[in-house]
């Protein structure tokens, strides 16, 4: 009977799964930001110098981190510039036309990167022009910039090596949000504040240009809640977390995020602590009986790190191939990531329904001060 009741529920999921599929594409495109300003910075190199008899030409395309520093990867959320060489070999200044557009995975058109245009004056020899933006949730691999100048009426165009972007993809992204656009929260299914004491805020950035201060100035709950997983067999979420030098007396213990079932059952914590005067973070995975899988504290430090969770169930009772995976990130990464893996768990009854961002549970007493969240991005 269980296994009938099983198969049913599996054909539903699969005929929903198609239209969750199209309204995730929708909403990974994160709202566009002000319009973007190309920025001049030091020539890359000298050019042949022929006044008023040569060309103003497209000759290289890069991407950069939020200093202009080259980079060929990045987190949905992290602020990259897109860089453009234009090579004048007129000897004098030239107005030209200038469009950036950034290609997906798939040989989709990136958010606005779909022909950012600007009509600009650049000077003689190879100059870089920039803008940047926030890198969009849901298009996870591998990501390539054009630049296309046109001068005089001829265009030539440049193509970065392209550049990775991790994290949810167009197949299987859920929900994100980079701390950006929506201040008000409205794109959570719930929330629970305490007058603000949860709230953006641009001193809490860790990627991007704002972040999520959590504020905890008493022992009530603080969290975000997305309801957007249904009945998730498999479930990833990833997100920034710094403890910003937070007050904890060693043994005082929280929890940070939680993937609940259908009726509001913890299916899987991340825990954060106080001890021998560090700082240290657990996951916990439930079982089908009572009880969980505890991975070991892992110790960190007063600094920011991406934390990574994956969970899927057992495909079928008695399989017993459920798995859990915690994996804790230094940003920027300079080394002692470090990871847990737990596999041949008992948990087919187990499901995702929904999750909390924040310290939702056991917020002890002399707990006090303000950490950061940045970077939210979820997938099965």
């Amino acid at each position: 009977m269980k296994r009938t009741h099983w198969c049913w529920r599996a054909a539903v999921l699969a005929a929903v799964f198609a239209l969750v599929l199209v309204v995730g594409v929708t909403a990974a495109q994160e709202p566009a930001p002000s319009t973007p300003v190309p920025v001049q910075v030091a020539p890359a190199q000298a050019a042949p110098q022929t006044p008023d008899a040569g060309n103003v030409t497209a000759y290289n395309a890069w991407t950069g981190d939020s200093s202009w520093v080259a980079k060929g990867w990045f987190f949905p959320g992290e602020t990259i510039t897109y860089v453009v060489d234009v090579n004048n070999t007129t000897g004098s200044n030239k107005n030209i036309t200038l469009v950036y557009t950034v290609y997906g995975p798939d040989g989709e058109f990136i958010d606005g990167g779909a022909n950012w245009t600007y009509n600009l004056t650049t000077g003689p020899g190879v100059v870089g022009w920039g803008i940047q933006y926030i890198v969009p949730a849901g298009h996870g691999g591998s990501h390539t910039l054009v630049g296309r100048v046109t001068y005089s009426g001829n265009t030539t165009e440049a193509a970065s090596p392209g550049h990775l972007v991790l994290g949810s993809t167009a197949n299987n992204y859920l929900f994100d949000d980079s701390f950006e656009w929506t201040s008000n929260l409205s794109n959570w299914s719930a929330k629970q504040t305490d007058g603000g004491d949860l709230h953006y805020d641009p001193s809490a950035v860790i990627i991007g240009t704002q972040g999520m201060a959590v504020v905890i100035d008493d022992n009530k709950p603080l969290y975000l809640r997305d309801d957007t997983p249904w009945s998730e067999w498999t479930y990833w979420a990833a997100f920034f977390f710094d403890p910003n030098s937070i007050v904890m007396k060693n043994g005082n213990v929280h929890n940070i995020f939680v993937e609940r079932d259908g009726a509001g059952l913890a299916i899987n914590i991340i825990q954060f602590r106080r001890y021998a005067n560090q700082y240290q973070l657990r996951m916990q995975t439930r079982k089908d009986g009572a009880g969980y899988f505890n991975s070991p504290w892992m110790t960190i430090a007063d600094g920011p790190y991406r934390l990574t969770i994956g969970w899927s169930s057992s495909i079928w009772p008695g399989y017993n191939d459920g798995r859990a995976d915690f994996h804790i990130e230094p940003y920027p990464n300079n080394g002692g990531d470090q990871s847990w893996i737990k596999s041949n768990i008992d948990n087919d009854t187990r499901r995702i329904e929904s999750v909390l961002l924040g310290p939702s549970l056991g917020i002890d007493k002399p707990t006090r001060g303000t950490y950061y969240l940045d970077g939210f991005d979820s997938w099965r």
